[in-house]
């Protein structure tokens, strides 16, 4: 955690340098001066460096004590304060404003680093709606006394929350932001201790107690089969992309599990899994479960002695930079690194903002040097190859995984939730990724249709509780589709409307049923690839505004599909492995090559 202070600053020439003893320094900062510097500056009266405590006694002589490192108040201060002071209790940097003013001074306050860490996980989630509503702090005006990195961050969050605050303490006005009064009866202070910040976070914690039980007791469970045996099979998943995907190669899994083999499934550790928020926690700990049932074995990316014991024929992996980061320890107990297409298809990879999940950024030359195959469905291994060619001798057009569970749900025994099949009956029904509130009067005033909303699952994690108030007041015509998998939705809806980067509208193609993708969402600036020439795009009706969309809905309530003929040239070639047989292809080649 990074706090400004006023400390003590002398000033001294470069010449006067030469007449500084160290030990005297060294004397004087151990009189529990360690907070104060010594600033030099050139015959110019320019700031030059300073020697602080921590550059004293990391150094063997003054001319090397002295630290060129300095902080200037401008965008991204907070950030570049952490990453120079970050866990050095000592070390001291000047603040200087834009005339080069010293200020300031800062350093890395160690007893608020458990606090920040707290906080980090309530920024990361923006915090569930349902939590913040019941939350004791809910409707109370804040008043934030005092100024450092985590009060900072915390007056930010709290205002995305909807909160009153207001702060005092002179630093604040270095960020444009104007102290105020605290006002009304139901006040909350918060101090540069940040206390308040912790009870917060309990609260949260306090909202996942059922989850986190459930955590426990698939931690608990007992290894199944041989941990020592030599051809183990490893599916690496400790990522937040593995959340994700866990599901999507489930069947994967569980075709070598009924083989006899001995599977490792390696998730992200507690602590990464409680980050992502209720939600996401509860599909992760259903899917341990899952796995643990069919007789596989879960182990957290840092249990390092179970997952180093025996060896593994082959890994899998769900993202190509995965393969960079398995521990070179394990790395050298596995026989083939293994890339397996998850999802329909890299929605990231076409904006321009999305600069966290990029096509260079995942697919390095290093992750395709550590990857022996990467398994792919024929419009993905060509997407691939288009980008970068290299990739194209690692190519297995096998499909991928998650074909096989919609297919099989599509021709199998349905998990249908009785209201859903009550709310349904003899209606049809229309599948949306988003809702417009302006559409919610013209949709729920029809009497023969029935909305299946199914947000982005971190969509469901801020305003879940919101939603399911809004299906409550929409008298059976909303169902708020917040299950792991959306097979029940897809298998019920007669059409969907969704955006055009959203990846599930592409797996709804398998369906045959007709889609609208509403081309008016899409910010033209921020297209970094183009996508209106891919098959999946040109599979689907598009929307260019509401009246599309409501005309479209329209023709599926008469029961047509004007464009299937047209459009179904491009669908079948995104769906061309869509029979139910992909995760046997993949064991099937794997195995044999296992054989040799």
């Amino acid at each position: 955690m990074i706090c400004m202070y006023d400390g003590s600053v002398y000033n001294f020439t470069q010449k006067e340098l030469e007449t500084l003893k160290r030990e005297d320094l060294f004397l004087y900062f151990k009189e529990e001066h360690e907070g104060d510097i010594f600033a030099m500056y050139d015959s110019d009266n320019h700031y030059v460096g300073a020697i602080t405590y921590h550059s004293l006694i990391s150094s063997q002589d003054l001319p090397g004590a002295v630290l060129k490192e300095k902080l200037i108040l401008e965008d991204g201060f907070w950030e570049k304060a952490y990453g120079l002071l970050a866990g050095q209790n000592y070390k001291v940097l000047p603040v200087f404003n834009q005339d080069m003013e010293m200020l300031y001074l800062a350093r890395f306050e160690s007893r608020l680093q458990p606090v920040w860490e707290k906080f980090d996980v309530l920024m990361s989630l923006g915090m569930q709606a349902g939590l913040w509503a019941s939350s004791q702090h809910s409707g109370k005006h804040f008043h934030i006394t005092g100024c450092n990195m985590c009060l900072y961050y915390f007056r930010q969050w709290m205002l995305s929350q909807g909160a009153d605050v207001s702060v005092s303490g002179e630093q604040w006005s270095l960020f444009d932001i104007q102290e105020e009064d605290a006002c009304g009866s139901e006040v909350i202070l918060i101090d540069e201790d940040c206390g308040e910040i912790e009870y917060l976070y309990d609260e949260f914690m306090s909202g996942m107690t059922k989850e986190l039980e459930d955590l426990e007791k698939v931690l608990d469970k007992g290894f199944v089969g041989d941990i020592e045996a030599e051809d183990k099979i490893m599916f690496w998943m400790p990522s937040v992309s593995g959340i994700f995907a866990s599901y999507n190669i489930f069947l994967l899994i569980l075709k070598y599990l009924k083989s006899g083999k001995t599977c490792l499934i390696i998730m992200p550790t507690k602590e990464d899994l409680i980050h992502r928020g209720a939600h996401w926690l509860k599909v992760a700990v259903q899917f341990m479960k899952d796995v643990q049932e069919a007789g596989g074995n879960i182990c957290l990316r840092n249990e390092l002695g179970k997952i180093c014991q025996g060896n593994y024929f082959a890994s899998y992996i769900v993202t190509p930079i995965d393969a960079l980061q398995i521990p070179a320890l394990i790395r050298k107990k596995i026989n083939l690194i293994i890339g397996v297409q998850s999802i329909a298809f890299f929605t990231h990879y076409y904006w321009k903002s999305d600069t966290y999940c990029t096509f260079e950024g995942e697919f390095t030359e290093e992750a395709r040097n550590a990857t022996d195959y990467y398994v792919a469905s024929d419009f993905i291994a060509d997407w691939i190859c288009q980008q970068d060619p290299r990739w194209s001798d690692k190519m297995l057009r096998l499909g991928y995984p998650k074909q096989d569970l919609l297919y099989n749900y599509m021709h199998g025994e349905k998990d249908i939730p009785k209201d859903w099949l009550e709310k349904t009956e003899g209606k049809k029904v229309f599948l949306f990724t988003e809702l417009k509130e302006s559409w919610l009067g013209r949709l729920l005033k029809e009497d023969n249709q029935v909305i299946i909303l199914r947000p982005h699952p971190d969509w469901l994690n801020i305003y879940g509780e919101v939603l399911k108030k809004l299906v409550e007041l929409s008298k059976g015509k909303l169902i708020l589709d917040d299950r792991a998998s959306y097979n029940a939705s897809f298998y019920l809806a007669d059409a969907m409307i969704t955006e055009p980067l959203c990846s599930i509208g592409v797996v709804y193609l398998s369906t045959g049923k007709p889609m609208l993708l509403r081309n008016d969402v899409v910010d033209e600036s921020n297209v970094k690839i183009d996508f209106r020439k891919e098959d999946w795009y040109q599979a689907a009706y598009i929307g260019e505004s509401d009246d599309d969309v409501f005309e479209f809905m329209d023709m599926v309530r008469k029961g047509e599909d004007v464009k299937k003929q047209e459009l179904e040239e491009y669908r079948s070639r995104m769906v061309k492995d869509f029979d139910g047989k992909v995760c046997e292809r993949i064991y099937n080649y794997f195995e044999e090559l296992y054989k040799k």
